[in-house]
């Protein structure tokens, strides 16, 4: 195994800290949702009747339409445990976007432009356009 380069350890750093980032935040934002700091779209009574419930059933319980609806609701505590997730899922994309700059900085144009796409690519897939199977 070749030794990483440094594009490779910026990516390593980038996604990193994104993820240290998104952690304390859903961490933070549970903590809100427990103490009732923030109110909530669901009773803290009522959570444990969902453990054995779907995502469609949650949504239902939330009043929440699926897809990026719950952006809508971030004053709630407990849709901001969702939003901390949903940045833990993010950092793998912004890390490729910056990644993508990188490459650039190098001229290494077909990383770039891989990089580029993957990001569109994940941005798309990300955005609930296409509605597969459901």
């Amino acid at each position: 195994m070749s030794p990483a380069d440094s594009t490779q350890l910026q990516y390593a750093k980038i996604i990193k800290s994104l993820t240290l980032i998104s952690i304390t935040a859903a961490t933070l934002f549970f903590i809100l949702y427990i103490f009732s700091i923030i109110p909530s779209l669901l009773p803290k009574e009522q959570i444990s009747r969902q453990w054995t419930t779907g995502a469609k059933e949650l949504l239902s319980a939330m009043n929440i339409k699926s897809g990026w609806n719950w952006a809508g609701k971030l004053y709630y505590s407990d849709v901001l445990c969702l939003a901390g997730f949903a940045m833990l899922g993010f950092s793998t994309i912004i890390s490729i976007f910056f990644t993508a700059f990188l490459f650039l900085k190098k001229r290494e144009f077909i990383q770039f432009f891989l990089a580029v796409i993957l990001t569109l690519v994940l941005v798309f897939a990300a955005s609930g356009i296409i509605h597969i199977g459901h």
